[in-house]
């Protein structure tokens, strides 16, 4: 079990009281329901009582705290008016007595004054109306001998009556003024725990040998974390509070601060993918360029070595074409100079005297090499010659007719050239093309002089064509 009390007042009653089921208290001078409680392990037991706490702030607490519990918001003493309370928020020292009072605000404590109800202990026994009453605490802070002559004459005996008996805040004893109240109502001392008094009533005097020995480690209690005398470990709990709601808070922060990187590595995460696709896209194209320029490369290549053999070849033309000029030039020279030879030679004197001797040198040469065609081309030039002179002189057509019957041969061909003129003028070139080839050589049909004329004209068309 966990005490709560100051004193450990809580232990010592639970060890005389640990046998009763769902008893019955009256704590005057509640204070807090946790901090310092000596009625909290009984409450958590099952017991149920009476708090007595004049302090608004207090008594609202353990209204809160404690809402199956009566909670009278008044002073307990023997005065049934209104009562001067000083208070001392935050602490247990709040007093109705001015001197205790002073003494605190000396020591640097803020003081308030508050007028509070006040009712005898009678009455509060009345309004209670508990036939048993298992323990009763008075926590008055110097008002104890006001509380306990309240009693006066009502019935009711509580089995326990506990009083914190010295001059508040200090070891100093105080309880010769009002001890004597309790042995008159037939109480007896049990034990001193520094703090409080313990008194058993004569008819539960079985209960004394509860408060022979102070609290200790055979209780088998805990201290709570409000306990004074867990002030370090409670120093160091509340510490460790502190950091724990720190580092919460911390913690908090840097969940936030995670979840925002959280948010950011996801976006980057998002952008990183993109990248990458759009670096595979690029890798592809690289690629593909790459491809690309190794082709260009390669039919680079191949240009520029035609390029070098083009360039070679041209280089090779031009030396040639420089050897050619210079081959022409030299030639043209040489032509010229074979020219001006030729001319000087053409205009010479025994050129011109010996060329009577070269015309009848190609003469005899064309008649002993070539004497039948040399007649014919004779005959040829002089039949054109005479028909262009019987044109010209229509009159020599007849001298030109016997002469040409002189020559039966030379006859022969002028009647066929006139037969097939003839024929070529009724049928057309077939008709010409055919007589020539197949058909018999026609009579003379007009004047001889007429058909010689036409087979000269024939004739000389024909070596003309």
């Amino acid at each position: 079990m966990i005490s709560h009390a100051q004193q450990f007042e809580d232990i010592i009653l639970w060890r005389a009281f640990k046998d009763v089921l769902n008893g019955t208290y009256i704590d005057i001078g509640a204070n807090d329901p946790i901090v310092d409680s000596v009625s909290l392990l009984f409450y958590e037991r099952g017991w149920r009582g009476v708090h007595v706490e004049p302090m608004p702030n207090y008594a609202r607490r353990l209204r809160e705290m404690r809402p199956d519990e009566v909670v009278f918001e008044v002073a307990v003493g023997n005065s049934r008016e209104p009562i001067t309370l000083f208070l001392f928020e935050g602490t247990g020292l709040s007093t109705g007595v001015a001197e205790y009072a002073r003494r605190h605000e000396d020591g640097g404590r803020s003081v308030q004054t508050v007028q509070v109800p006040c009712i005898p202990l009678s009455d509060l026994f009345d309004r209670i109306d508990q036939p048993t009453i298992h323990w009763l605490k008075v926590d008055v802070e110097g008002m104890e001998a006001s509380v306990l002559q309240s009693w006066a004459d009502h019935p009711a005996r509580p089995w326990v009556v506990v009083v914190e008996s010295t001059v508040p805040n200090s070891p100093e004893p105080n309880y010769d003024g009002w001890e004597d109240e309790l042995f008159r109502r037939e109480y007896k001392f049990a034990y001193f725990d520094g703090l409080s008094r313990f008194y058993v009533h004569e008819n539960r005097c079985s209960l004394l040998d509860a408060f022979k020995v102070p609290p200790n480690v055979f209780d088998n209690f805990f201290l709570s974390d409000t306990s004074p005398f867990s002030g370090l470990l409670a120093s160091k709990l509340r510490q460790s509070e502190q950091d724990a709601a720190s580092k919460a808070t911390a913690l908090g922060v840097l969940q936030g601060e995670l979840e925002n990187k959280a948010s950011e590595i996801g976006i980057i995460r998002a952008e990183l993918n993109a990248k990458a696709i759009a670096q595979g896209v690029l890798q592809g194209e690289i690629e593909q360029k790459t491809s690309e320029v190794v082709l260009l490369l390669a039919e680079l290549a191949d240009r520029t070595a035609a390029l070098r053999a083009e360039q070679a070849l041209q280089e090779q033309r031009a030396v040639t074409i420089i050897q050619l000029e210079e081959e022409q030039h030299r030639l043209t020279s040489h032509i010229a100079w074979q020219g001006a030879q030729l001319d000087a030679v053409w205009r010479s004197t025994s050129w011109k005297v010996t060329a009577p001797l070269r015309a009848a040198r190609r003469v005899y040469r064309q008649c002993t090499t070539r004497p039948r065609a040399l007649i014919k081309s004779a005959l040829r030039r002089g039949l054109i010659a005479g028909v262009g002179a019987s044109r010209r002189a229509p009159f020599l057509k007849k001298s030109l007719s016997r002469l040409i019957k002189l020559v039966p041969p030379l006859e022969r061909r002028l009647m066929q050239i006139v037969a097939v003129r003839r024929a070529g003028s009724q049928y057309g070139p077939e008709s010409e093309r055919a007589t020539s080839s197949q058909q018999p050589i026609p009579p003379w049909s007009g004047s001889m002089e007429d058909d010689v004329a036409i087979a000269l004209e024939v004739l000389e068309l024909n070596i003309r064509g």
